[in-house]
């Protein structure tokens, strides 16, 4: 009879030492997001287009379109209907870079920084500031 006691209390100890061992959380900082009072296209966006999007064939003049080279991408984020500032989250060019399916640029999604940037200056009127 003790024998079972002490088996059952050892059973009931592994037990309990497991499901506390076992409870293990990763910690990720949360991503702090500064955002300016007006958002710059040519200050905040187009570094992160210059960065990200208009590299050697991608979206360069003659490259998959929009062209995002300076002279040209607030006139065909525009003109191509990339921007609704009514809607900013349905704007094409949120959507595709917010996209988790089909990420951009190809090779990984942005930095939720920037994105976060991109869809402030659409909320912000989409300006060509």
């Amino acid at each position: 009879m003790k024998a079972a006691i002490v088996f059952i209390l050892a059973i009931g100890f592994a037990g309990i030492l497991a499901i506390s061992s076992s409870c293990n959380y990763d910690y990720f900082e949360p991503v702090v997001v500064i955002i300016p009072d007006t958002v710059s296209f040519s200050q905040d966006i187009m570094p992160i287009f210059d960065e990200s999007c208009n590299t050697s064939g991608c979206h360069v003049s003659g490259g998959v379109s929009p062209d995002l080279t300076l002279a040209s991408a607030w006139f065909e984020l525009w003109i191509f209907g990339y921007i609704d500032t009514a809607n900013a989250t349905s704007s094409g060019l949120y959507q595709v870079m917010n996209s988790e399916s089909d990420p951009m640029p190809p090779n990984g999604k942005l930095p939720e920084d920037k994105v976060q940037l991109v869809l402030a200056w659409i909320e912000q009127g989409a300006l060509d500031n």
